[in-house]
């Protein structure tokens, strides 16, 4: 352990902070290779069976206002409620669909669901929505530690 703070003490504030901003990056990257494999899993071994979007809930959550704002701001906030039917159980399942803020999907809307027969409640839409978070993570984390390294050599040397 002792050698580890020698190490620390022998490298530069400079060269510290980019090795911290690349291992951060790094997480950030593997979080988001994790998120692909899970719905890579969800794609091998889900099955797809038919669901609708029975109701779209929506609430209001406060956020913080750009600088030089007074008070904070709010956006809504969609969930879709989906029901499906499992082929291993004759009751249905209902699960929520977090959207964000845009409203994708509208009530009575029929929808292609993927689940684990081990886990239904942990069901997806079916489609590309899915994939968008995990590969802009991953994609974004990665492009953000290229930049970190490539900047830092030139202001290393």
């Amino acid at each position: 352990m002792r050698s580890f703070f020698a190490l620390l003490s022998l490298l530069s504030f400079a060269t510290c902070i980019v090795a911290l901003l690349v291992g951060g990056g790094l997480l950030f990257a593997l979080i988001g290779f994790w998120a692909l494999w899970r719905e890579f899993h969800f794609s091998k071994h889900g099955l797809t069976v038919p669901g609708e979007v029975i109701a779209i809930d929506t609430r209001r959550e406060g956020t913080r206002k750009g600088r030089g704002s007074k008070g904070r701001g709010s956006t809504t906030v969609y969930d879709a409620v989906v029901r499906f039917q499992t082929l291993e159980s004759a009751d249905p399942v209902t699960f929520i669909v977090n959207t964000g803020s845009f409203r994708v999907y509208q009530v009575n809307q029929p929808v292609t669901v993927i689940y684990l027969p081990a886990d239904p409640q942990q069901a997806r839409i079916e489609g590309r929505h899915r994939w968008v978070g995990p590969w802009l993570l991953s994609g974004f984390s990665l492009f953000f530690v290229a930049c970190t390294i490539v900047f830092a050599l030139g202001t290393l040397k």
